[in-house]
């Protein structure tokens, strides 16, 4: 049985996945690490010990990652705005539907102690934004905020992200993408309460020369994020476990680069080596999502909303 959300994976014993996963890796067992950056890898590993039949899964493992790489280089809490669309692309890849949603949150503690965080009317100053963003996946009815260690009380809780699968408030569907919407989620012993803006909040947010900058490479940088997702359920988790994954696009993904030489370029980005043709013609690398996939494979999602005119 897994964990409704993140905050219920246990303080065990774990192992942190390598950078660049071996095809078939040896099993061992480590201490529970103390730095910041050890315990984010932990976090990773534990959920790939999940059951592969658990659609959570495959939510948690690109928002998990994006922390642990923050953790290890430092980076500054105020970020999740790019986190978010990064997440978005790196969620299309693997077939998930996904959307950056304005949001305010509500933390209450035992006792009834609480903090507000957040607006659902977002708003620039100075090139920062005053506001907080998560990820909502509709059609799973999943959320991920990737940066909530940010807000003291869920950092004393030292689950790392919030990621948790939700049941909107009654008389909210989960697919309203033009109004408000509220979920409630159970984190450790605190409760948190998030409404979420209508998309076309999140629309003018995003539409800042800021977040338009290409620069920001938001959409490779999903690509890779998607592609270190596929190549660690494909070195962690044997064939047969790999079809028991529910998202199609993703489990194909994972069984098509289980075989499949990869390296990263000059860049950084994650290109995947294939196969020649019968005709001798040499091999050549292909991104993510160049790679052939079966017929009836579903193709990439529509990342969410990213801002409105041109």
């Amino acid at each position: 049985m897994r964990p409704d959300s993140l905050a219920d994976v246990p303080k065990s014993r774990g192992r942190k996945p390598a950078r660049k996963p071996a095809r078939h890796p040896r099993r061992r067992v480590v201490s529970i690490p103390s730095d910041t950056a050890g315990l984010a890898w932990l976090r990773l590993a534990q959920v790939l010990q999940w059951d592969p039949a658990d659609p959570l899964q495959v939510t948690a493992l690109p928002a998990l990652f994006l922390d642990a790489v923050a953790a290890e280089y430092g980076l500054p809490p105020e970020r999740c705005l790019d986190d978010c669309l990064i997440l978005t692309y790196a969620y299309a890849q693997l077939g998930m539907a996904a959307q950056v949603r304005a949001a305010r949150l509500v933390i209450t503690a035992p006792g009834g102690a609480h903090s507000t965080h957040g607006s659902l009317a977002p708003q620039w100053e100075d090139g920062m934004i005053h506001g907080h963003a998560v990820v909502w996946l509709p059609g799973l009815a999943h959320l991920v905020d990737v940066t909530a260690g940010q807000y003291p009380l869920i950092a004393a809780a030292g689950q790392g992200p919030v990621i948790a699968s939700c049941t909107p408030v009654p008389g909210k569907a989960a697919g309203e993408d033009d109004a408000v919407l509220e979920v409630r989620v159970p984190w450790d012993d605190l409760h948190l309460a998030y409404t979420l803006a209508p998309l076309a909040t999140t629309a003018a947010m995003l539409a800042s020369p800021q977040m338009r900058d290409p620069g920001r490479g938001h959409g490779h940088r999903g690509m890779n994020v998607a592609s270190e997702t596929v190549r660690m359920l494909a070195s962690e988790l044997p064939p047969g476990q790999v079809r028991l994954i529910p998202h199609p696009r993703a489990a194909a993904l994972a069984q098509a680069v289980r075989d499949l030489p990869g390296y990263q370029d000059e860049a950084g980005d994650w290109r995947f080596v294939l196969p020649g043709p019968a005709d001798g013609l040499v091999p050549h690398a292909v991104e993510l999502a160049g790679i052939p996939l079966s017929a009836g494979t579903p193709p990439p999602a529509e990342p969410g909303l990213q801002w409105r005119g041109g």
